[in-house]
């Protein structure tokens, strides 16, 4: 088997790969995957048996886990208590030193149970890529940073159903992450909040609780995480936990999307505010076996604006945070959980963080795509404990934003590792409604595991690893693709890029246009997001919206041209892909989901431009659209939103899918009022 280390595809790619021979082993139909010397634990048997089901699915071959010396094994698995945290070692040989009888023997060498699970994932992957058929290799690997964790929000529109996210675990558990996180609101069935998740299908104690098991079989921490201070949206609009806010007087107000992401914050100095939240952490945190607990306190925008205000202007805002922030704390200590938080607000105030508690993590963010090492260096330099926390760069966007997503996450990684964060945490959002599938999050996931791991030979071409080396780079994007199509279409992120690009009129534009009108009046939310003037009327603001898109909306029917072209190619890749595994129905599902969102970007796109054209007292444009024009357009988007209500309801609940049909649902009634 003429095999280079530089044609194989793991992801992470291992610190060290070395081919041994020329020969190859053969697995046997039938055989064993045995834990030598190893109390039986169910996360080494549950990673055993997805090996075994991988072999079983994929050739029909008949495996099965054992303990101990009963069975002659192909696979031998042991502990070797002198490697490192998390390492493991790996050496395929033929049987007996006989190459003639070709049948296979792969040994394990690892430090623990966690380490094992890891190289199982890494045998499932070059099962994958040679088959039955595997090269004489040694590996020897281990992560760099100790957490790699993922972060999900089911609050702002989408609730998973649980089967969406075991699947979502089994890829986590795949590439190595070792902690999730679901980012939760409003969005859990505790009693005392029933009026805040009443309307919105929210995930129940009991799917927590069998989830949080799912997640420790495949050894991945499932941590608690719920919004305690800031983003209280749905909690302080309902009418028993109003007053707990900053601005109860605003809980009437009808809903928005902007207003959601910018208000709505816990008042702390109301005596009731703590009791409250504290039993909600408790009653949160007894479903899970972790014992860490995010308490979010991000964006806190309304602190002191309102109800505190008084309180704020003698003490002090950073020091009414930092009061409030060590009570929930407190609390954390009280039921022996160690406090993650976001760290936004404590960068603006720098001297608070030596008023947070020493043990707390701090979930250190920031999206953009120039992102520097400031933040980072500056919890390093207070000795502080920090996950570093890129974002996917999904949300408010039906197609990711390809470009600033793999320059955040490069960026932040490199960060991470030259400041020895004890974490990475990758976040995906869904701000606006959560319009954003999250399988197309996917090649983001597998890019952070690679550059989180830290393999010093990402290029697999031993040239040093450096996170800007386009080479570098280049190589993973190919990998991805081969991994996303089953090497049908190494070119997958190429196209993602282009069509990522072509984007005219977002889902955020569609959003804050509709959110402009305040019942005739211009919205004062949007308008402070926009950066408009606070005073204008909603005649001007809609106006300068437009004006300020003019050049980008005009350039829709080219960039409609692009995604049909990217459409196009994807149609090819998914009429070549087979469906064997789950893995690989995945993949096809990736591809389904991305011409889906193409499609829908082509419809906002299209949007963009009817709006335009139909506001010649807000542009320049002179092309009115007809009634006809309009009714077309309409059954476009009709045809359009059923394709993408099934998708959203094959792997979500109902939640808040309602609310992005009503968007639609508004411009489709502002053109018709609109239009000839």
């Amino acid at each position: 088997m003429d095999i280079k280390e530089s044609t194989i595809i793991l992801v992470p790619y291992p610190q060290k790969l070395k081919i041994t021979g020329n020969d190859s082993i053969t697995l046997p139909e039938s055989s064993y995957i045995s834990f030598k010397n190893i109390k039986p634990d169910t996360r080494i048997t549950t990673a055993g048996k997805q090996l075994c089901v991988d072999l079983k699915n994929q050739f029909n071959f008949d495996w099965n886990v054992s303990y101990g010396d009963g069975y002659k094994s192909a696979i031998n698995v042991s502990i070797n208590k002198d490697l490192c945290a998390q390492e493991y070692k790996i050496y395929t040989s033929l049987a007996n030193n006989q190459p003639r009888t070709n049948r296979a023997i792969i040994t394990v060498e690892a430090k623990d149970i966690q380490s094992i699970c890891f190289a199982i994932q890494t045998i499932r992957q070059l099962i994958k890529q040679f088959g039955t058929s595997m090269p004489l290799i040694e590996i020897e690997d281990f992560p760099k940073i100790p957490v790699r964790a993922y972060s999900y929000d089911v609050s702002r529109g989408r609730i998973p159903k649980l089967s969406w996210l075991k699947i979502l675990v089994d890829q986590l558990c795949l590439y190595k992450y070792n902690q999730l996180q679901l980012y939760v609101e409003h969005t859990i069935d505790l009693e005392n909040t029933i009026e805040s998740w009443i309307k919105h299908t929210p995930l129940t104690c009991s799917e927590i609780i069998e989830l949080d098991e799912y997640c420790y079989n495949r050894g991945i921490e499932l941590v608690p995480t719920m919004a305690t201070f800031g983003h209280m949206y749905e909690v302080l609009r309902s009418p028993s936990y109003k007053n707990l806010g900053e601005f109860p007087s605003q809980s009437q107000r009808p809903f928005s999307f902007v207003e959601r992401m910018l208000h709505h914050t816990f008042n702390p100095v109301n005596p009731q505010t703590i009791p409250f939240i504290s039993k909600r952490i408790k009653d949160y945190a007894a479903l899970f076996r972790s014992n860490k607990f995010n308490i979010g306190a991000d964006e806190t925008f309304d602190l002191g604006c309102g109800e505190s205000k008084e309180i704020a202007q003698k003490d002090g805002v950073a020091n009414l945070y930092s009061s409030y922030v060590q009570k929930l704390c407190n609390t954390l200590q009280e039921i022996g959980s160690q406090p993650i938080m976001y760290a936004d607000i404590a960068l603006k105030h720098p001297n608070m963080l030596c008023a947070i508690p020493k043990n707390v993590i701090f979930a250190n963010w920031n999206y953009a795509a120039n992102v520097t090492e400031d933040s980072v260096k500056l919890i390093r330099n207070q000795n502080a404990q920090q996950y570093v926390c890129p974002g996917t760069q999904t949300w408010n966007r039906l197609i990711p934003d390809f470009d600033c997503a793999i320059s955040n996450i490069s960026k932040m990684c490199k960060y991470a590792h030259k400041n020895n964060a004890c974490g990475l945490l990758l976040t995906d959002w869904g701000d606006y409604g959560h319009i954003n599938d999250p399988i197309l999050s996917l090649p983001y996931l597998i890019m952070t595991a690679q550059y989180s791991w830290g393999s010093s030979k990402i290029s697999k071409n031993n040239v040093e690893h450096d996170f800007a080396d386009i080479n570098s780079l280049n190589t993973l994007l190919k990998d991805i693709s081969n991994i996303l199509t089953d090497n049908i279409c190494p070119q997958l992120c190429n196209i993602l890029q282009e069509a990522s690009r072509s984007q005219a009129f977002s889902w955020s534009d569609a959003v804050q246009f509709k959110e402009l009108d305040d019942n005739g009046d211009s919205n004062k939310d949007v308008l402070f997001l926009l950066g408009f003037k606070k005073d204008i009327s909603l005649k001007e603001a809609r106006k300068q919206f437009l004006t300020d898109r003019n050049q980008q909306i005009l350039n829709a029917e080219k960039y409609n041209n692009t995604l049909y072209k990217c459409i196009n190619d994807l149609y090819k890749t998914y009429s070549c892909s087979k469906c064997y595994t789950l893995k690989e129905r995945i993949n096809k599902d990736f591809i389904n989901t991305t011409i889906l969102s193409i499609q829908g970007q082509q419809i906002l796109n299209s949007l963009g431009l009817y709006i335009l054209n139909a506001s010649a007292e807000y542009s320049n444009s002179s092309n009115k659209i007809s009634k006809d024009q309009v009714a077309y357009f309409v059954q476009t988007i009709n045809n359009w939103f059923i394709q993408y209500a099934n998708r959203w309801n094959s792997i979500g609940k109902s939640a808040d899918l309602y609310r992005i049909r009503q968007v639609f649902d508004w411009h489709i009634d502002w053109l018709l009022k609109n239009s000839n």
